[in-house]
């Protein structure tokens, strides 16, 4: 059994809430929306979202993203829509070119009803009294029920049926001597002394089965009747026989309860919406921040900063800098190292871990290096 299939689809993530559930009755299943990122023809991405998890809607979803973007708590989103109909699910979430898709569908799963976790509580009346049952506890109480479904309901339709056996053998009697029966009743007085005379010898006919004598409409007597009521005396008898089958063996009665649920099984039964897949865990910080190349600067005073690589171009041997022009044009570039700017703070290395000790600032020196210091002259270029 991989896990619940809950009628939306969606993927679930991971089977520890499902072990939990299935082990002790309670647990917490964490469900997430099917959502790809793609693009159009003229190379914009965007989010498109084919199911939601359970007991949440497309219109929620599309909501909320409204909400985050007008609050500006999710930047990159250019336009939503709702391309739903019937029973296809479509969300479009249209991006930004200077977007990055994976970040704003992290912070999607973040911030909506795209990721949500649903509570797991096998509660069920056992005897009249709710119980926390776990998945063996729960299939052996529902087994349990359905036998007694089967059972009750045998019961009754045998009753039925020897009922209506007993009405169908009176019939019977009465056509084999419909001529005295005939004569009787027009000697009677009324319908209740003709009930009597049906009842009495030489008949000796039952209360039911002399009152369905007189009630019996006289296309009955006709030969093709008779064979009808042969007949259905017949499958009721049968019937009577399979039932008390039934009701007298555990084996066969359970038998009956397989038989019904391969059935329904079979009538009902589809492919699998929900997904299990694997847990990624919980999205921190550093999912929902866009990597950026930056260069780490390490000054001689033993401060450490990050500056965006596009401020930094590479100098050439015995060069003067790179000034703004030859950065606008796009001159060589150092290669930069990949991090998450916003996370690496500027800290102030300690001595002896690399670096040598500043000794006591200069008090004509600012706090990022001498106010005034002349230019050294620069290297003669290489022959």
């Amino acid at each position: 059994m991989q896990g619940p299939d809950f009628p939306t689809g969606g993927l679930i993530l991971g089977r520890s809430g499902i072990l939990d559930a299935y082990r002790t009755g309670r647990g917490s299943v964490r469900m997430r929306a099917v959502a790809e990122i793609e693009e159009d023809r003229r190379g914009a991405q965007r989010i498109v979202v084919s199911a939601v998890p359970y007991q949440t809607s497309v219109e929620v979803i599309g909501q909320k993203v409204a909400e985050l973007v007008n609050d500006r708590r999710v930047e990159g989103i250019r336009d939503v829509r709702n391309e739903s109909s019937g029973d296809r699910v479509r969300l479009v979430v249209e991006l930004k070119r200077d977007a990055n898709a994976q970040v704003v569908l992290n912070q999607l799963y973040k911030h909506t009803p795209m990721q949500t976790t649903f509570a797991v509580h096998m509660l069920a009346l056992v005897d009249g009294v709710p119980r926390l049952l776990n998945l063996a506890q729960m299939v052996g109480v529902y087994v349990g029920h359905r036998v007694e479904v089967v059972r009750r309901r045998s019961e009754y339709r045998l009753g039925k049926a020897r009922d209506r056996a007993h009405i169908v053998e009176g019939l019977l009697r009465a056509l084999d001597m419909i001529d005295a029966i005939i004569a009787l009743i027009r000697g009677s007085e009324d319908a209740e002394a003709a009930r009597e005379g049906l009842m009495a010898e030489p008949f000796s006919f039952s209360e039911v089965q002399a009152r369905h004598i007189l009630d019996m409409q006289l296309r009955r007597l006709a030969q093709l009747e008779g064979r009808k009521l042969q007949e259905e005396h017949d499958e009721l008898l049968a019937t009577i026989a399979g039932l008390e089958a039934i009701l007298a063996d555990e084996a066969k009665l359970r038998g009956v309860v397989k038989e019904e649920l391969t059935d329904v099984r079979d009538r009902f039964g589809d492919d699998r919406r929900t997904l299990v897949t694997i847990d990624t865990g919980e999205l921190d910080e550093l999912d929902l921040i866009e990597d950026e190349e930056v260069v780490v600067v390490l000054s001689h005073k033993g401060y450490v900063k990050t500056v965006s690589a596009d401020a930094f171009r590479r100098q050439g041997r015995g060069g003067r800098g790179c000034g703004r022009g030859e950065a606008a044009r796009g001159g060589p570039r150092r290669a930069p190292a990949r991090h998450h700017r916003a996370l690496v703070p500027a800290v102030l290395l300690e001595p002896g871990k690399g670096v040598p000790d500043p000794g006591p600032r200069d008090p004509d020196e600012g706090p990022h290096g001498p106010r005034h210091r002349a230019r050294e002259p620069d290297p003669p270029p290489a022959r």
